[in-house]
């Protein structure tokens, strides 16, 4: 008899332990972070805060950016966070042909792999301005489409930095919180992000975004790319950038090709 009662006591004690872990999980938060790298020092600030606070963040990079900051590309990855795909020139896709689209997509995708990055597997298009149409062309891409579900508004010059800090605070589990380390200094974004996470950033765990995650082992080797000043236009990059993808397994749609007037070689 004594020894059921303890094994229901065992029991009883084994089972309150376990719902009170359950109950005292973090909530999850995928910070994001979209524009950057920037060329001042708010992306390397931001990734201060994030390690004081053993936090990782996912960071949507644009092409133009990644290639004149390609250093700052690897303090992202060294600092076990992911990257994004977040086009070269932020245009809005929806208003591309499709061969333009592709071009924006793979350009960053090659200026990334050109700092030592990986192959990026998600974006997020400039705006949210996507369609079934950018969606599938980035998916033969091997790119996931990724929003957002709480828009802190940092990017508008004319919202007050407490009304950052209130967006902020409605975050709750699997939140994706939208904020902006560039393209103009964010040194807006930088101080009411780094107020709110002092105040509240133990109550939260901080993930990147399992759709980005990318083990920071598995990068690419680098890939020599030429230092133009200017975009490369079409007839000339979209051959140039496939020949230096192709061994990391990107193709193309062959309709995709024939709208940009590309002479299409058998490789297609």
């Amino acid at each position: 008899m004594l020894k059921k009662w303890s094994l229901a006591l065992l029991c009883l004690v084994f089972c309150t332990l376990s719902q009170a872990q359950v109950q005292y999980k973090k909530p999850v938060v995928y910070l994001t972070f979209d524009d950057g790298p920037s060329r001042d020092e708010v992306t390397e600030l931001i990734l201060d805060v994030l390690a004081r606070h053993n936090a990782k963040a996912t960071f949507f990079v644009t092409g133009a950016r990644a290639r004149a900051n390609p250093e700052k590309i690897r303090q992202i990855l060294e600092g076990g966070h992911a990257l994004g795909n977040h086009t070269h020139s932020h245009g809005r896709l929806t208003s591309l042909f499709d061969h333009q689209v592709v071009q924006e997509l793979v350009d960053t995708n090659a200026y990334v792999l050109a700092a030592g990055g990986p192959m990026m597997n998600c974006f997020r298009a400039p705006f949210g301005a996507t369609n079934e149409r950018v969606n599938n062309l980035a998916l033969r891409l091997g790119l996931r489409k990724v929003g957002w579900t709480i828009d802190t508004r940092d990017w508008d010059t004319f919202v007050d930095p407490q009304q950052i800090a209130v967006q902020l605070e409605d975050s709750q589990n699997q939140s994706i919180v939208l904020m902006h380390d560039g393209p103009k200094s964010r040194w807006r974004t930088l101080e009411v992000f780094t107020q709110w996470m002092e105040d509240t950033g133990h109550t939260y765990s901080f993930e990147a975004l399992p759709d980005c995650s990318q083990p920071v082992t598995e990068t690419y080797a680098s890939i020599d790319l030429p230092a133009a000043r200017h975009r490369p236009v079409v007839a000339q990059s979209i051959p140039q950038l496939l020949a230096k993808l192709r061994a990391y397994e990107i193709s193309l749609l062959p309709e995709v090709v024939a709208q940009s007037g590309i002479k299409s070689s058998t490789q297609f």
